[in-house]
């Protein structure tokens, strides 16, 4: 499915309080192809009257067509007011793309539109910088926006982290630790429950290469990459014995999770910073913010693109970090993320070790590698970007068609020439330092 594609919606005065269903019952609903860079007129699918979509307004030809189109409009509502229909019928449903971005071309709103003051705001959240813009209708609207939406991510911090010993996550891992460990299931909160079922989701869909429950196994090889040396066979072996989704069940009635082994670890890693972006988005359109980006390391989500702009273009980082980067792709409503041991490889004996670990073998992916997945949203990028770099290229291709409207990216290092491999649907790039 094409995210790049964009489409404009017009629509006359709405008849108020029709109803109280998500959508507004509109008097006449057009469904408008964006001229694009394009400054022709766009034809009227209603009226074929000209309308010029800079300005949201129908231009019509005499003023007979004037009365046709005025007479189409009021049977147009007259029909919808009395189907009790929200929006667009269900046959404009079939023909619109949903997930193609979608721009107001009422001339009153588009003057709202191009005049959102932009908004940034920084702070450090599960261990990494995290970058929120926004375009609001006014500076302190966008300001509490973004704290809001900080605020849902430090809360998720205390719900996720395997590393904060307050957190629930590190609690529920910490109660398979104890001597004489019984497995019983513990009731956990809605975001954990969740995390734990998608991960589990995605253990089955990947090949077991994403697993929630390696924690042992990172544990493990944090320890080889600061010694420059390999783990010791007897300890992996234990580690090992420690992983495995088999044994999370999970209460979905009673949101209860009983881990059925002894020494068990949960690690969010590969998930974590996915979801709460996800979370924090959702925050935002609360906030009533429409165009908004956030990014935290090599995670980002973005909504509907800045004003004046048809998406956000976001830079693809190179394989050389020190590298500036080259390319850009586009993007409306979606997520990227780029996973690699650009910052955090480690060689032993002589050969080059990402901090991801395979959950199958219990060490880390060789390098250099960077994999980049696009996606709907950020929890599945995130997951997929680490499942993936486990895999490598020719089994990932092999899984990317179970998975709606996600795309990747593969760059690797083979006797010393760089290697790119895409899968299907991946977008064309752009320079990046093009306007």
């Amino acid at each position: 499915m094409d995210l790049f594609q964009s489409y404009s919606y017009s629509w006359s005065h709405s008849l108020a309080n029709l109803d109280r269903r998500r959508h507004t019952i509109a008097r006449a609903f057009f469904l408008v192809p964006a001229a694009r860079s394009e400054n022709r007129p766009v034809p009227c699918e209603l009226c074929h009257a000209e309308a010029e979509s800079s300005q949201g307004v129908h231009r019509l030809l005499a003023g007979e067509t004037l009365f046709r189109c005025r007479l189409q409009k009021l049977l147009f509502s007259i029909v919808l007011a009395i189907a009790g229909v929200s929006g667009c019928s269900h046959h404009d449903k079939d023909r619109l793309d949903h997930s193609r971005p979608a721009t107001v071309v009422r001339s009153d709103l588009q003057a709202v539109e191009t005049d959102l003051v932009k908004e940034s705001m920084s702070q450090r959240h599960m261990g990494l910088p995290w970058l929120i813009t926004v375009f609001a209708t006014d500076s302190a609207t966008g300001q509490s926006a973004a704290m809001a939406a900080f605020r849902e991510v430090a809360r998720l911090n205390k719900v996720l982290s395997d590393y904060d010993s307050e957190a629930e996550l590190f609690q529920l891992s910490d109660k398979t630790n104890l001597p004489h460990y019984v497995p019983s299931h513990v009731f956990v909160s809605e975001d954990l429950f969740q995390v734990l079922r998608l991960s589990i989701d995605f253990h089955s869909k990947t090949r077991a290469a994403f697993d929630p429950t390696v924690g042992p196994l990172t544990t493990l090889w944090r320890q080889s990459r600061r010694s420059g040396r390999m783990p010791v066979p007897e300890k992996l072996s234990a580690a090992l014995e420690s992983v495995g989704v088999d044994a999370i069940v999970l209460d979905a009635h009673h949101k209860s999770v009983l881990l059925a082994k002894p020494k068990m670890r949960l690690d969010f890693g590969g998930i974590g910073v996915g979801y709460a972006i996800d979370r924090a988005m959702d925050v935002l359109r609360h906030h009533g913010i429409r165009s908004a980006m956030i990014e935290a390391s090599g995670d980002i989500a973005v909504s509907l693109p800045p004003p004046g702009q048809n998406a956000w273009r976001i830079a693809i980082a190179p394989l050389n970090p020190k590298e500036p980067s080259q390319e850009a792709i586009l993007l409306v409503n979606a997520a990227i993320t780029t996973s690699g041991d650009a910052f955090q490889a480690a060689e032993i004996d002589g050969i080059r070790y990402s901090h991801i670990v395979d959950p199958r073998t219990g060490l880390g992916t060789r390098g250099p590698t960077a994999v980049t997945v696009i996606a709907k949203d950020c929890t599945t990028a995130d997951a997929l970007a680490t499942a993936l770099t486990v895999l490598g290229h020719t089994e990932a291709v092999e899984i990317l068609p179970d998975f709606e409207d996600v795309s990747a990216r593969f760059v690797w290092m083979d006797g010393g020439n760089v290697n790119h491999f895409e899968s299907l649907h991946w977008p064309q790039s752009v320079p990046f330092n093009q306007p």
